[in-house]
Order: C-alpha cells, then sequence, then structure tokens
C-alpha cells in the first residue's frame, strides 16, 4: 500500500477482515480439536475450511495491511521469487481458489449422505477423506500457477 491517506479505510477494512478472520476461524479449529464428538466427516471439511480461510486471512494482512517490501535488486533471485510469488499476491489468491474448492466438496459430501447414506458410509474411509481434505489446497496451488500469474 501507498503512504497515501486515501488507502487507509481500505487498509483499516482489510486488517478487520484479516484480524475477524483468524480469531474467528481459530476458534473454528480450537473448538474441533478439543471436542471429541465434532471429529465427524462433515467437520473435517468444516475444519479444512476454517485452516484454508484463517491462512487467508494472514495472508490477507501480509499482502494488504503490511506494505509490501522492495525488490532487493542486488539479490536478483530473491528479488525473482518476490516479483514472481509475493507481489502477483499468488498464496492469497491460490487460497481464495482452495477455499472455493473446499466449499463445493463440502457440499457434495453433504449431498452424498443425504442421498446416498449407505453407500456413502460404507465407501467412506479416514484415507479417502484426507485425500480429499487435501484436494483444494494442491488445485488452488495448481490452479494459480497455471492461471499465468506467477
Amino acid at each position: 500500500m501507498s503512504d497515501d491517506l486515501s488507502y487507509l479505510p481500505t487498509t483499516i477494512v482489510y486488517a478487520l477482515f484479516g484480524i475477524f478472520g483468524i480469531v474467528g476461524n481459530g476458534l473454528v479449529l480450537l473448538v474441533i480439536a478439543l471436542i471429541d464428538d465434532l471429529h465427524g466427516v462433515t467437520n473435517l471439511f468444516i475444519a479444512n475450511q476454517s485452516l484454508i480461510d484463517l491462512c487467508t486471512s494472514v495472508i490477507l494482512i501480509a499482502n494488504y495491511v503490511i506494505p509490501l517490501p522492495p525488490l532487493p535488486i542486488d539479490r536478483p533471485a530473491l528479488a525473482s521469487f518476490l516479483c514472481k510469488y509475493w507481489y502477483t499476491r499468488y498464496p492469497f489468491w491460490a487460497l481464495i481458489t482452495a477455499s472455493s474448492l473446499n466449499l463445493v466438496l463440502m457440499t457434495l459430501e453433504r449431498f452424498c449422505a443425504v442421498f446416498y447414506p449407505i453407500r456413502f458410509r460404507r465407501q467412506t474411509n479416514s484415507k479417502l477423506l484426507k485425500f480429499i481434505a487435501f484436494l483444494p489446497w494442491a488445485i488452488g496451488f495448481l490452479f494459480q500457477l497455471s492461471s499465468g500469474k506467477v
């Protein structure tokens, strides 16, 4: 952000979104971790969503509230990395993509659980669910690589 005061209201809003996102999603993760009754399939996806959104909130503050560092011209490898991955806000947009995909997977999981309950219970296991929970992370970051931003 610039030192210009015209950015101040936007910066304050971004900071508030980031802080509320960190606190709110941190509490969700804490509650799910501490209460054994919440260790089911649906809550795995909710916890995954909260983790993605927590990371997004941290990156939101790092990218949009804290001023971007100047490019270190004397260190071309670091300058290239910062230019490709930080100045393009690659992590932020990859996490936004992962968040959207995780919401779609949560919806599909609920659909299958409601409309095909017997088959769903029989065919799901923890290994499959962990793989499905990993998919938004992988696809989000890979999709952003392929989108030409990086």
